[in-house]
């Protein structure tokens, strides 16, 4: 069995982090998330989770409307995805960077985290929360 990235990303330092609440209604339509990894020559790999169950693993790179749920099946739950970026060695910025773009709730959410890594190949940690609610 493959390790998990949320396991990797609690026994490390080297981690950013962000949570924020976003409205969902009563229809069908479904909640899209995006992610895009920063630089071209660095590499990604995100796993996602829906109320403590798991709902994508191994996604490498960057996607685009990866669908979640419909509204009417988030109202109290969290969404949290966890994505490992590794620095490209090729590249002399040592900038890790991801956007999470979450998009057809009421609201949306888009968000970019970054971090320096202090040398070359080296790999940051991101979560990425979102709890939904229903008014």
């Amino acid at each position: 069995m493959a390790k998990s990235i949320r396991l990797d990303f609690n026994a490390t330092e080297d981690q950013t982090s962000f949570f924020t609440a976003n409205e969902v209604d009563g229809s069908e339509r479904k909640v899209k998330l995006s992610l895009r990894i920063g630089g071209p020559k660095q590499a990604g790999l995100s796993e996602g989770w829906l109320g403590g169950k798991r709902i994508f693993q191994d996604k490498i790179g960057s996607f685009k409307n990866e669908p979640i749920r419909e509204n009417k099946e988030l109202d109290g739950k969290t969404l949290t995805v966890y994505t490992v970026v590794t620095d490209s060695i090729e590249e002399n910025e040592n900038l890790t960077e991801v956007r999470y773009d979450l998009n057809e709730g009421v609201g949306e959410v888009h968000t970019t985290l970054s971090k320096k890594v202090s040398q070359q190949g080296d790999s940051v940690y991101y979560k990425f929360e979102v709890f939904f609610f229903k008014i």
